[in-house]
């Protein structure tokens, strides 16, 4: 509460205890002071003075027991944040020495940040509204200095290697010619091998940290507070965290595949499928565009590009009518174009195979020496400028059918306005000009010469970036070559729906946007799954909410919604019942696919409005309710959707960022 409104209120209840004693006075008795026409009593002036004086008390309690100390701790954390800046020094400087002693320094002063911590909310720590938030501070505090610690060891492993590395070591020579970030990315993926002796210590750092980082609930904070995203980067660092943890064990073999991957021995081939997630799919996102693209000795060169759409165009020989039923009955199309190829499953293996399989590969004028298949969606390019910083669009022009240039008015591509003015040239102006999508060539290969060109303290955030997008999705890679393809499904980064254990529960919800548009830039949505047990029966619900809110001032796309959801629960399942909060019919149909019992369904929405489709079904006996835990995995191409997951009286509230398992113990 703000101290005017406290302080308010407080004035009008001793108002109305005067007003109450006063009504009491014999009329037009006279007594010493003055009130609304009438001399006080005596009575009613000590109630006055002791309730201001209560007033004023509760003023002072409040500065000498909240106020000074947080005080004292916001001064203590800026020269916190002055002195880590000389961490950020010693990395810019590349000097290995200087970071492991300003490590050793700044763990000191965490540690003694986190005494005066601890000592100056001694007396407030288990206020109601404060202690939650107390406690996160401790956990984001021992993370820290687990964080510390993993950099310890991080320049213990590039110690012995910093010569071919290019980094400074006290008492050691270093090479007169600096080494760019390319030669030194080349460095770094053939000496991966030889981190992997210490994998296993950096697995148990990355698991202490994510154990204090997990037990933050991010979703009890604002978007965001003085401009500043709170909730959206702690769910970053929790989504970094969590990655690491899992995934750490797996990273020996990751450090042997990465250098397969990024070409070292012999040069690849890729496929980037372009992804707009703003009109979502079952693999993540509508795609319209792909780039081929090289990758030699870890340098990637891009290329050709391709406009979807003109895949099958005019080719008849790959006119494909084996359309299946729910993109015939809800997107009204009467063939399968290539467009939509990945808009049949959540798994991109089998999405993906569809699109090259069915397409790519008939048409025999397309490059088919493929080593494998990327995904990005709009969140990479959002965030990867975010860290590198504005590409200049300045001189960029379209080249028309007839031949002639236009140039394009936005000067720059930033964080902020990337995806909106891409959405400008393509569904503006440019619209019916065939090469208007050259330009995310033009943006992506800007991208790649940024990240590659990075300076020296950016590439700790570009690598946590990077990882966070793997995570969650953002980034899918899908390799032909056997072995790496399996150490991408184990780090979970292939986009494959997982199978898992008969005594796990499992839920995923796909949403597929029908309706054209872009909708799902502004949609949110929210997904409560219970399980409860009744006369020895197992029962699950899942209600997912859509809000589909009013359109901000730039919107220039259709305003209502049309969604094909599906729910994939674990297989032998049987669905009870289907209903929408509006009543509107949802056409539900049980089947199997890929290993789960599917439930799906279709609705439409206007704009301003919401929706709720509630589905009940019966659980397999085999599903553990004593030690409940179930497998929450998440679409691609999806963010900032809150999961609530609740058994017999407990409940876990939280945003899905990546693939989560939920344990609740009764």
């Amino acid at each position: 509460m703000k101290f005017e409104s406290f302080y308010t209120a407080k004035n009008t209840g001793i108002l109305k205890k005067i007003t109450s004693i006063t009504s009491k006075l014999p009329s037009g008795k006279k007594v010493s002071g003055v009130f609304s026409g009438k001399l006080v009593p005596k009575k009613v002036k000590k109630i006055l003075v002791f309730s201001v004086l209560g007033v004023v008390g509760i003023f002072l309690i409040i500065l000498l027991v909240v106020g000074i100390p947080l005080m004292g701790l916001y001064k203590d954390a800026l020269a916190l944040k002055s002195q880590a800046s000389s961490l950020k020094q010693a990395a810019k400087e590349q000097d290995l020495t200087k970071m492991r002693n300003s490590l050793t320094d700044l763990k000191g002063d965490v540690a003694a940040f986190e005494s005066k911590y601890e000592k100056r909310l001694y007396l407030i720590k288990n206020f109601p509204v404060v202690k939650d938030y107390y406690k996160d501070g401790k956990h984001i505090l021992k993370a820290a200095t687990y964080g510390l610690e993993l950099g310890n060891v991080t320049v213990g492993i590039l110690e012995p290697f910093a010569g071919d590395l290019g980094f400074k070591v006290e008492g050691r020579e270093l090479e007169e010619n600096e080494l760019t970030n390319q030669e030194r990315l080349i460095k770094i993926l053939k000496l991966l091998p030889e981190f992997t002796s210490e994998i296993d210590k950096i697995a148990e750092i990355t698991r202490k940290i994510n154990e204090e980082l997990s037990q933050i609930n991010e979703t009890k904070y604002p978007e965001s507070i003085r401009g500043i995203k709170v909730r959206s980067q702690l769910s970053s660092l929790k989504t970094v965290s969590q990655e690491l943890a899992q995934k750490s064990p797996q990273f020996k073999e990751l450090f042997t595949s990465l250098p397969i991957l990024m070409g070292i021995e012999s040069p690849k081939v890729y496929m980037v499928l372009m992804a707009n997630n703003y009109e979502l799919r079952m693999s993540g996102g509508f795609n319209t565009f792909l780039v081929l693209f090289k990758i030699d000795k870890g340098v990637p060169e891009i290329l050709s590009s391709m406009d979807t759409y003109d895949i099958d165009r005019d080719q008849f020989y790959m006119v494909n009518f084996n359309v299946p039923y729910y993109i015939r009955d809800y997107l009204r199309v009467s063939r399968l174009y290539a467009r939509d190829a990945t808009s049949t499953s959540p798994d991109f293996v089998e999405a993906s195979d569809k699109f090259v399989n069915e397409f790519w590969r008939k048409n025999g004028m397309l490059y088919q020496k493929l080593d494998g298949i990327l995904q990005v969606d709009n969140y990479v390019v959002e965030d990867l400028l975010r860290v590198l910083g504005p590409v200049d669009s300045g001189g960029y022009s379209v080249r028309t059918d007839e031949g002639n240039y236009i140039g394009i008015s936005i000067k720059e591509f930033n964080s902020e306005n990337v995806i909106l003015e891409l959405e400008k040239i393509s569904g503006g102006d440019l619209s019916e000009i065939i090469g208007r999508k050259d330009i995310i060539k033009y943006l992506m290969n800007s991208i790649m010469q940024k990240a590659l060109n990075a300076s020296t303290e950016n590439l700790l955030p570009l690598s946590r970036t990077v990882l966070s997008l793997l995570g969650s999705k953002d980034i899918i890679i899908r390799s032909f070559d056997a072995d790496l393809q399996k150490t991408l499904e184990d780090l979970g980064y292939a986009g494959r729906v997982t199978a898992v254990p008969e005594n796990l529960d499992y839920l995923h919800v796909n949403n597929s946007n029908f309706g054209a548009g872009k909708r799902d830039w502004i949609i949110k949505r929210k997904v409560v799954k219970e399980v409860y047990e009744e006369q020895g029966q197992k029962f699950g619900v899942v209600a997912l909410t859509i809000i589909n809110p009013k359109s901000p001032e730039w919107w220039q796309w259709v305003p209502f919604y049309n969604d094909y959801f599906r729910f994939y629960v674990p297989k032998g399942s049987k669905l009870i019942s289907a209903t929408a909060s509006d009543g509107q019919e949802l056409n539900a149909k049980e089947y199997e696919h890929l290993g789960k019992t599917v439930f799906e369904g279709f609705f439409k929405m206007k704009e301003d409005s919401s929706l709720t489709v509630t589905y009940k079904y019966s659980l397999p006996q085999n599903v553990d309710f004593n030690n409940y835990a179930v497998l929450v995995q998440k679409q691609p191409g999806t963010r900032g959707d809150i999961y609530e997951v609740k058994n017999d009286g407990f409940s876990e509230k939280f945003e899905l960022t990546s693939d989560k398992t939920i344990s609740i113990q009764n």
